[in-house]
């Protein structure tokens, strides 16, 4: 019975973070614009559908991903320390082509460019960027590095290279980064990085475990900006 209580309580967790924007996209649309609905029941359905996703997806990753992802990180400390960042590296690029927001953005891009940028080479692309922000931030946990030597030269040469990249691929590099820290790579990574913190010694998990997902859009958005310095849309 309390668990049924507790599902009941998130459930309305989620109707209560999701009816305000369809409220809002209802009033400018009926309201504001005038302008009906193309089919009140595809509509309908559509939202129960986003509502009953989104909460079956959050109480999945609470109940599976996350403690697995915690756990993980905890056991960690057991590699050596190179094994560590390149398990680091591999888990990164593995979660972020699980992201559905990137597939949408990826897509859109593909559409822009009339195919000259490909959705899968952008996907691999954003992948291969995530990954290497993720093992950087791994190397700042396990040397337990100050979180500025880092991101302050990250963002200098990141400031360089989108001097010489075409704005094209700078525009759609800080909105793949962007989509990457999404419900899939922000609760397993986090949970990765705050676990192997935790299990170092000398480390505080709340100066180390956090900055990790910065680190990796920066190292998407670089990526990209990169490959746009020698390809043109």
């Amino acid at each position: 019975m309390e668990f049924v209580v507790f599902l009941a309580k998130e459930l309305k967790g989620v109707v209560f973070s999701v009816m305000p924007l369809v409220i809002l996209l209802l009033f400018l649309k009926l309201i504001v614009f005038r302008s009906p609905l193309e089919d009140n029941k595809q509509f309908t359905f559509g939202i129960v559908f986003t509502i009953l996703g989104l909460f079956l997806f959050l109480q999945g990753a609470q109940m599976s991903l996350i403690p697995v992802a915690d756990s993980a990180g905890a056991e960690l400390v057991r590699l050596n320390r190179p094994l560590i960042i390149v398990v680091a590296f591999c888990l990164g690029f593995v979660a972020t082509l699980v992201e559905p927001a990137l597939a949408s953005v990826t897509h859109e891009a593909e559409n822009i460019s009339v195919g000259v940028v490909t959705s899968r080479f952008l996907m691999m692309v954003t992948a291969f960027g995530f990954a290497c922000g993720m093992a950087l931030g791994v190397v700042k946990i396990i040397y337990n590095i100050n979180f500025l030597y880092i991101v302050i030269p990250a963002l200098v040469l990141l400031a360089v290279i989108g001097y010489f990249c075409n704005q094209t691929f700078a525009a759609i590099a800080f909105d793949c980064a962007g989509a990457t820290t999404g419900p899939v790579n922000i609760p397993v990574n986090m949970a990765l990085a705050l676990g192997l913190a935790r299990s170092l010694e000398g480390v505080d998990p709340l100066t180390a475990g956090f900055g990790i997902i910065g680190l990796t859009v920066l190292g998407v958005a670089g990526a990209i900006m990169i490959v746009g310095i020698f390809r043109t849309v």
